[in-house]
Protein backbone atom coordinates (compact mmCIF):
# COMPACT_ATOMS: atom_id res chain seq x y z
CA UNK A 1 0.00 0.00 0.00
CA UNK A 2 2.84 2.27 0.97
CA UNK A 3 4.56 1.38 -2.75
CA UNK A 4 1.48 2.76 -4.05
CA UNK A 5 0.73 5.85 -2.77
CA UNK A 6 4.48 6.90 -2.75
CA UNK A 7 3.92 5.76 -6.65
CA UNK A 8 6.59 3.25 -6.86
CA UNK A 9 4.76 0.90 -8.70
CA UNK A 10 4.67 0.07 -12.12
CA UNK A 11 1.34 -0.54 -13.86
CA UNK A 12 0.35 -3.43 -15.11
CA UNK A 13 -0.99 -4.35 -18.48
CA UNK A 14 -3.86 -6.95 -19.03
CA UNK A 15 -5.59 -7.70 -22.11
CA UNK A 16 -8.52 -8.37 -23.36
CA UNK A 17 -10.26 -11.93 -24.25
CA UNK A 18 -10.21 -11.58 -27.83
CA UNK A 19 -6.19 -11.18 -27.40
CA UNK A 20 -6.28 -14.23 -24.80
CA UNK A 21 -7.57 -16.82 -28.17
CA UNK A 22 -5.18 -15.35 -30.25
CA UNK A 23 -2.26 -15.69 -27.52
CA UNK A 24 -3.62 -19.48 -27.19
CA UNK A 25 -3.65 -19.89 -31.09
CA UNK A 26 -0.08 -18.41 -31.74
CA UNK A 27 1.11 -20.69 -28.25
CA UNK A 28 -0.55 -24.03 -29.73
CA UNK A 29 1.10 -23.03 -33.51
CA UNK A 30 4.41 -22.53 -31.70
CA UNK A 31 4.41 -25.78 -29.77
CA UNK A 32 3.12 -27.50 -33.23
CA UNK A 33 5.93 -26.24 -35.34
CA UNK A 34 8.74 -27.17 -32.70
CA UNK A 35 7.24 -31.11 -32.55
CA UNK A 36 7.34 -30.99 -36.51
CA UNK A 37 10.31 -29.97 -36.60
CA UNK A 38 11.80 -32.36 -33.94
CA UNK A 39 9.86 -35.29 -35.83
CA UNK A 40 11.43 -34.47 -38.96
CA UNK A 41 14.86 -34.50 -37.23
CA UNK A 42 14.09 -37.50 -36.16
CA UNK A 43 13.46 -38.86 -39.80
CA UNK A 44 16.36 -37.31 -41.09
CA UNK A 45 18.26 -39.15 -38.29
CA UNK A 46 17.13 -42.43 -39.46
CA UNK A 47 18.42 -42.00 -42.24
CA UNK A 48 21.66 -40.24 -41.97
CA UNK A 49 22.56 -43.35 -39.15
CA UNK A 50 22.32 -45.54 -42.20
CA UNK A 51 24.52 -43.17 -44.46
CA UNK A 52 21.72 -42.67 -46.94
CA UNK A 53 20.04 -39.59 -48.47
CA UNK A 54 15.94 -38.96 -47.39
CA UNK A 55 15.94 -38.82 -51.37
CA UNK A 56 16.46 -42.57 -51.32
CA UNK A 57 13.02 -43.22 -49.43
CA UNK A 58 13.52 -46.74 -48.22
CA UNK A 59 15.73 -48.21 -45.12
CA UNK A 60 17.02 -51.43 -44.82
CA UNK A 61 15.85 -52.93 -41.69
CA UNK A 62 12.62 -53.91 -40.13
CA UNK A 63 12.49 -51.75 -37.63
CA UNK A 64 13.64 -48.46 -39.14
CA UNK A 65 11.70 -49.15 -41.78
CA UNK A 66 8.38 -49.44 -39.55
CA UNK A 67 10.02 -46.15 -37.18
CA UNK A 68 9.87 -44.70 -40.77
CA UNK A 69 6.14 -45.50 -41.65
CA UNK A 70 5.12 -44.23 -38.29
CA UNK A 71 7.00 -40.74 -38.38
CA UNK A 72 5.86 -40.49 -42.09
CA UNK A 73 2.26 -40.46 -41.16
CA UNK A 74 3.31 -38.00 -38.27
CA UNK A 75 4.46 -35.47 -40.54
CA UNK A 76 1.36 -36.11 -42.88
CA UNK A 77 -0.78 -35.03 -39.82
CA UNK A 78 1.98 -32.09 -38.41
CA UNK A 79 1.23 -30.97 -42.07
CA UNK A 80 -2.63 -31.29 -41.51
CA UNK A 81 -2.69 -29.58 -38.50
CA UNK A 82 0.01 -26.58 -39.70
CA UNK A 83 -2.69 -25.74 -42.67
CA UNK A 84 -5.44 -25.71 -40.26
CA UNK A 85 -4.17 -23.13 -38.22
CA UNK A 86 -2.10 -21.15 -40.78
CA UNK A 87 -6.35 -21.00 -42.00
CA UNK A 88 -7.73 -19.48 -39.00
CA UNK A 89 -4.76 -16.85 -38.75
CA UNK A 90 -6.50 -16.35 -42.33
CA UNK A 91 -9.56 -15.91 -40.93
CA UNK A 92 -8.54 -13.62 -37.79
CA UNK A 93 -7.11 -11.00 -40.29
CA UNK A 94 -10.51 -10.36 -41.78
CA UNK A 95 -11.60 -9.22 -38.07
CA UNK A 96 -8.99 -8.10 -36.55
CA UNK A 97 -7.28 -4.53 -37.55
CA UNK A 98 -4.01 -4.75 -35.84
CA UNK A 99 -3.90 -8.30 -38.26
CA UNK A 100 -4.50 -6.87 -41.17
CA UNK A 101 -1.70 -3.30 -40.32
CA UNK A 102 0.80 -5.74 -39.17
CA UNK A 103 0.66 -8.18 -42.22
CA UNK A 104 0.79 -4.96 -44.68
CA UNK A 105 4.78 -4.89 -43.10
CA UNK A 106 7.36 -6.12 -45.64
CA UNK A 107 8.16 -10.00 -44.46
CA UNK A 108 5.15 -10.50 -42.11
CA UNK A 109 2.42 -12.64 -43.09
CA UNK A 110 -0.35 -14.21 -41.33
CA UNK A 111 1.34 -16.38 -38.62
CA UNK A 112 3.66 -13.65 -37.62
CA UNK A 113 1.22 -10.90 -37.30
CA UNK A 114 -0.52 -12.84 -35.09
CA UNK A 115 2.27 -13.73 -33.42
CA UNK A 116 2.60 -9.91 -32.60
CA UNK A 117 -0.87 -8.92 -32.35
CA UNK A 118 -1.00 -11.52 -29.72
CA UNK A 119 2.05 -10.55 -27.58
CA UNK A 120 1.42 -6.56 -28.26
CA UNK A 121 -2.05 -6.53 -27.86
CA UNK A 122 -2.28 -2.75 -27.90
CA UNK A 123 0.93 -0.66 -29.52
CA UNK A 124 -0.14 2.61 -27.20
CA UNK A 125 1.62 0.87 -24.80
CA UNK A 126 4.81 1.59 -25.65
CA UNK A 127 6.09 5.37 -25.96
CA UNK A 128 7.82 5.34 -29.05
CA UNK A 129 7.47 3.62 -32.38
CA UNK A 130 11.35 2.55 -31.76
CA UNK A 131 10.32 0.68 -28.21
CA UNK A 132 7.51 -0.74 -30.17
CA UNK A 133 9.54 -1.87 -32.87
CA UNK A 134 12.48 -3.20 -30.94
CA UNK A 135 9.71 -5.60 -28.65
CA UNK A 136 8.58 -7.10 -32.19
CA UNK A 137 12.25 -8.02 -33.11
CA UNK A 138 11.78 -5.62 -35.97
CA UNK A 139 14.64 -3.25 -35.80
CA UNK A 140 18.97 -3.85 -35.06
CA UNK A 141 19.53 -4.63 -31.92
CA UNK A 142 22.91 -3.88 -30.51
CA UNK A 143 23.88 -6.06 -27.50
CA UNK A 144 26.18 -4.22 -24.92
CA UNK A 145 26.88 -5.54 -20.96
CA UNK A 146 29.08 -3.46 -18.94
CA UNK A 147 30.03 -1.33 -21.69
CA UNK A 148 31.19 -4.12 -23.86
CA UNK A 149 29.76 -4.87 -27.17
CA UNK A 150 28.39 -8.77 -27.73
CA UNK A 151 27.44 -8.22 -31.50
CA UNK A 152 24.05 -7.15 -33.14
CA UNK A 153 21.14 -9.29 -33.19
CA UNK A 154 19.93 -8.71 -36.69
CA UNK A 155 15.69 -8.11 -37.03
CA UNK A 156 13.30 -10.98 -37.59
CA UNK A 157 12.06 -9.21 -40.74
CA UNK A 158 13.22 -6.38 -42.73
CA UNK A 159 11.33 -3.37 -42.24
CA UNK A 160 12.05 0.34 -43.68
CA UNK A 161 9.70 2.59 -41.10
CA UNK A 162 7.11 2.08 -38.30
CA UNK A 163 4.05 2.38 -40.34
CA UNK A 164 2.16 -0.40 -38.96
CA UNK A 165 2.78 1.06 -34.99
CA UNK A 166 1.23 4.40 -36.22
CA UNK A 167 -1.41 3.39 -38.13
CA UNK A 168 -2.19 0.75 -35.37
CA UNK A 169 -2.43 3.90 -32.86
CA UNK A 170 -4.66 5.68 -34.93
Amino acid sequence: MQLLRAGLLKPVFHSGDEFIYLRKLASGYIDLVKTGTQIKNQRSALFQAQGKSQKEKELSGGAEKFVLEGLDRRIASYNEERTRYEDEFKSLAKKHKAIRLLKSLPGIRYVNAVKIASRVVDPRRFPTPGHFLSYCGLIKLNRISGGRSYGKKNPFWILAQGSAYISWMQ
